[in-house]
């Protein structure tokens, strides 16, 4: 899939014009969730759910016994920066970027629900949501980040008048 995006070059620079790093962090990041928020949606809305949400499912024997908590399997669908230890590890093999998001499920057993098994069919929810939603998430991205943006350049403006006024920058 190849999608153009065009105007990047200007907001990464209005990006290096801010404080700190952190404040672009912060600034990339929420705009990623933003944008992110209806892919991660119809994702929960795919995902299959479980007969008896309250059930607590345990699997594994002795040491490496897991409970699965109450819940359905919608409900594990998640949106952010977080990720299991072993999905770290993972990720930090890919490499570093300056901000990550991630939409998708810390659920071991999730991945059997999304590709199936020798005992249980397929039941795909996140692929089928990330080929509708990756290019329409991108186009809402630029499109947050820029408003993003502009609330911060807002925020430091008053804040600004603020140190200003009481005499000290």
């Amino acid at each position: 899939m190849k999608i153009k995006v065009q105007g990047l070059k200007e907001l990464d620079a209005a990006l290096g014009q801010l404080r700190t790093k952190a404040m672009a962090r912060g600034v990339i990041k929420r705009a990623l969730i933003e944008a992110a928020k209806p892919m991660h949606q119809q994702a929960q809305e795919a995902a299959p759910g479980r007969a008896d949400p309250n059930e607590v499912i345990t699997y594994g024997k002795g040491d490496n016994r897991r409970v699965r908590q109450p819940g359905t399997t919608q409900a594990l669908v998640q949106i952010g920066d977080r990720l299991t230890k072993r999905q770290a590890g993972q990720a930090r093999k890919a490499g570093k970027s300056f901000v990550e998001i991630y939409v998708g499920t810390r659920d071991a057993k999730a991945h059997f629900e999304e590709f199936g098994s020798a005992n249980q069919p397929p039941h795909p929810f996140l692929r089928p949501a990330y080929d509708s939603e990756a290019e329409p998430t991108i186009r809402r991205f630029v499109g947050t980040l820029t408003n993003e943006l502009e609330k911060v350049a807002v925020r430091e403006a008053r804040r600004t008048a603020r140190l200003a006024k009481k005499g000290t920058s």
